[in-house]
């Protein structure tokens, strides 16, 4: 039966034997029933009457099937001739795209039935669906029957120039009266974001692939006080591009980009107009309201992005637990200037400027009206957005004119700064860099800053608008790129991208699959040891002096790798190799709240002890993914802690689950019992240039430089390609004019062997000739740091047959006798063999030598 618009409606059917063919309906054998049915808000009733019978065998009628039908049914059971019948509620089903009730019960209902029953329907108060129906009767085969079309419900003005969608109306006292209820609304369409609802709510319909909508409704006390369904129509079934809007007055929905904006502004029955609104947001264009986020009353933050692309709209309740949200992000253009635009080179980017636009607007409004003193910024820049940032603070003019629009949009927008995500200067992003990037950098900040402090005082905002950035983790992007004392007079604090050191990508040590965010070092040997957050979070600390300002990255995400092989150590089932398909490595990224939803079960994870990070393997597939999970989030928060960081970043917040799981142990975080200022716990390395061979700086090709210095003059005496990597102690070849030592923030190198190389374990921290440099950074500071005589011996680099030798018969050194080095306590003295070393065989023997009593 097809529903009419005013809530009455009536359908008819025929049955006969199926076998006699129709010459005349006077003298055939059927039935005819009439089905009339009306409904109100209290409930619907429908009744069956025979309108013509026949001598025949009739069926029975298990199934009910009513079009268009307004409301979600909440009922077990119907009345039958004063007789109550159950309803199986397993069976019976609301399709909301169709808006189609089916009824099925295990009793029989005979059709000659004429006594009505009545459905115990749930009335909603607080709106209901617009839309158009198709509706075929006597369709079979080809045939499509007869069919018409119906505009249901459509107010007088919502819809009537935009097409067949419109507008959920919700306007009642939850969405109007109490502005401190909080409202998280979705569609339908997205699949995935029923999973966990369904558990929590006993429907009586399963809405996949459907276009609906679901709002909750949270008191003050984060106590559940509604929980509507609202029907809708949309012929982008099973897509996840059907557009919506959610705003205090309904749920505005189009087929096409930017229609959803169109109706709000027909619609004539807002809650509050639009000047009133702008009245309100104008009053609040500085943080209101106190947060009650833990880190912030010791004036710490907990800060995440949220990007201008996703799917999931940021509630208030999320902003209330944040202290900074960040939109990421705002386009950059080659001239200086920003506006809402594409980001990324993905293709299909034309709706990207009104998708951002919507969710900050959407963003901007909640995170005034949360009054949670929470801060909003904008983010500029991005992984595929920096390629302008070189030629931008190298150019006075473009440099200027970015300045400007940022203060323009901070002004215009009213919110309370601005986040530099430059990736990278000069080296390691999409787009080198150049040199010059480094010193310009301070230079852009420095204008910004001038300016941003000057806006202020022209507003007279009374808070101080902030500059942020966004940084890099790995050191070989760090060290040349960043001016870190300089950046720190300009920033008010720094969010450190400490993830993604492991993805589906190659490097020099090959594919290997590990954690995109490991916390501590865990890596097989010969990997170094400065992929991880402890080593990251450690050179900020120290080279700035400034922990106060740095917030350690968290990802909400997860990265996988596809055609996996088995485990490089039995011992360490995480780290894999990755086999390249036509040259590429396959894998991606994975959002927290998607993982269950793209064929990963979280409950099968593992979890690594050494990097404190969750990973699954799936050897039938031969999929690894590595993700984070509360259990690895809360040993970052307790570092957090114990290393007195400033916050901690999210990225990104839409990335959550539904439940806030993630987000829940970051805003927990009680980081105010770490401490307070720039005390740090970190032992730092005394020096800033590096005195060490490592896999970053060094290969089997590298060149040594073999110098002579002494005093301040320096001859080179010969240039030989040589493997230096990881050698250590007075025999290796110099860098940069001094003895190698071992680098103490890399645990993998960080102790000198007595055989002259950088490596981890007993035999080369804790033996008698070792020297542990990550206990005790300081000894590389121990004399002699640099040669104390010219260089007249043969070093590690010398070819096979000259290394370690000394006396007449080897080749001479620049036409001197070759001698052992005085500086190396273990290597001294010449053997009458002609061999360095050091004891009696080699200091005392006849005709042996010890250079350093020399």
């Amino acid at each position: 039966m097809l529903s009419g618009t005013k809530g009455r409606a009536e359908g008819f059917l025929y049955w006969d034997d199926g076998e006699s063919i129709v010459k005349s309906f006077s003298t055939h054998k059927y039935y005819h029933w009439r089905f009339e049915y009306s409904s109100t808000e209290e409930g619907a009733s429908l009744s069956i009457k025979t309108e013509h019978s026949a001598s025949l065998q009739i069926p029975t009628l298990d199934t009910l099937e009513i079009f268009n039908y307004r409301y979600h049914p909440d009922f077990n059971s119907f009345q039958l001739n004063n007789k109550e019948i159950d309803i199986d509620v397993e069976i019976s089903s609301y399709d909301p795209n169709t808006a189609i009730l089916y009824i099925s019960s295990e009793h029989l209902i005979k059709m000659t039935g004429k006594g009505p029953f009545v459905l115990k329907d749930k009335g909603w108060d607080n709106g209901q669906a617009y839309g158009t129906l198709k509706g075929c009767l006597f369709s079979f085969g080809s045939f499509d029957g007869l069919c018409d079309s119906v505009n249901i419900n459509y107010p007088s003005r919502a819809g009537c120039n935009v097409g067949q969608e419109a507008a959920v109306l919700i306007f009642n006292e939850r969405t109007c009266k109490n502005p401190t209820i909080d409202r998280k609304c979705w569609s339908g369409d997205d699949e995935e974001e029923w999973e966990a609802q369904l558990d929590m709510h006993a429907f009586a319909f399963v809405p996949y692939w459907a276009t609906l909508f679901v709002c909750r409704f949270m008191d003050p006390n984060g106590q559940m006080i509604g929980f509507d369904v609202y029907g809708g129509k949309s012929g982008k079934r099973g897509k996840k591009n059907f557009y919506y809007a959610i705003r205090n007055d309904g749920i505005y929905f189009g087929e096409k980009r930017g229609e959803e904006n169109e109706l709000i502004e027909s619609w004539d029955t807002p809650c509050i107009d639009a000047s009133v609104e702008n009245m309100a947001l104008k009053a609040s264009s500085v943080p209101t309201g106190t947060s009650s986020v833990p880190a912030a009353a010791c004036g710490k933050r907990v800060v995440g992005y949220y990007t201008g692309w996703g799917t999931r709209e940021i509630t208030e309740d999320q902003i209330r637990r944040l202290t900074h949200v960040i939109f990421a992000f705002v386009a950059t253009q080659a001239d200086g200037s920003i506006g809402f635009g594409a980001v990324s080179n993905e293709p299909d980017q034309g709706d990207a400027a009104a998708k951002a636009m919507q969710r900050f607007n959407d963003l901007r409004s909640k995170v005034r009206t949360a009054k949670s003193g929470t801060k909003m910024l904008f983010a500029v820049g991005g992984w595929e957005n920096s390629q302008y940032f070189s030629s931008i603070a190298a150019d006075p003019t473009k440099r200027a004119n970015f300045v400007n629009h940022v203060a323009n949009f901070l002004r215009d927008q009213q919110i309370d700064g601005v986040d530099v995500d430059w990736e990278y200067p000069v080296t390691g992003g999409a787009t080198e860099g150049i040199p010059a990037d480094k010193q310009n950098y301070v230079t852009l900040l420095s204008d910004l800053r001038t300016r941003l402090t000057n806006l202020a005082t022209e507003l007279g905002r009374t808070v101080p608008y902030e500059i942020t950035l966004a940084s890099a983790a790995g050191e070989w992007t760090i060290r040349p790129g960043y001016d870190l004392s300089g950046i720190m007079q300009y920033a008010d604090f720094i969010n450190v991208m400490t993830y993604d050191y492991y993805g589906a990508w190659g490097s020099q040590w090959g594919a290997y699959t590990g954690p995109p965010s490991p916390l501590f070092y865990g890596s097989p040997p010969g990997f170094s040891g400065k992929l991880n957050a402890d080593f990251t979070m450690k050179y900020y600390s120290c080279r700035s002096g400034k922990p106060s300002k740095l917030n350690m990255g968290v990802p909400f995400y997860g990265r996988y790798w596809e055609n996996v092989g088995a485990a490089i150590d039995a011992n360490d089932e995480m780290w894999r190799t990755a086999d390249a398909v036509g040259g590429v490595y396959q894998g991606g990224y994975l959002a927290w709240k998607d993982i269950p939803t793209k064929g990963w079960s979280r409950d099968s994870a593992s979890f690594h002890e050494k990097t404190k990070a969750p990973y699954i393997y799936d050897s039938g597939s031969r999929r690894f993914l590595g993700f984070e999970n509360v259990q690895s989030l809360q040993h970052k928060v307790n570092y957090a802690i114990e290393r007195n960081l400033g916050g901690l970043m999210i990225w990104a917040i839409d990335l959550d689950d539904y439940s806030n799981t993630l987000l829940d142990v970051i805003s927990s975080a009680d980081l105010c019992s770490g401490g307070s200022g720039d005390t740090s716990s970190y032992q730092c390395v005394p020096i800033d240039d590096i005195r060490w061979w490592t896999p970053e700086n060094s290969g089997p090709d590298t060149q040594i430089k073999v110098s002579e210095v002494y005093g301040h003059s320096v001859r080179i005496l010969l240039i030989s390609t040589v493997f230096a990597k990881g050698q250590c102690g007075k025999s290796a070849p110099l860098i940069n004019g001094y003895y190698p030592v071992c680098d103490p923030d890399d645990p993998g190198y960080s102790c000198c062997g007595p055989a002259g190389y950088c490596g981890s374990g007993s035999e080369y921290c804790t033996c008698e000739m070792c020297v542990d440099y990550r206990t005790n950074p300081q000894k590389i500071l121990d004399p002699p740091t640099q040669p104390t005589r010219p260089i007249q011996w043969y070093t590690m680099n010398a070819p096979e047959g000259q290394r370690g030798r000394c006396g007449s018969s080897v080749p001479t050194i620049n036409g001197q006798i070759a001698i052992c080095n005085p500086d190396d306590p273990f290597k001294h003295c010449c053997s009458n063999g002609g061999y360095c070393g050091t004891g009696a065989e080699y200091c005392e023997c006849n005709g042996c030598v010890d250079y350093k009593t020399q």
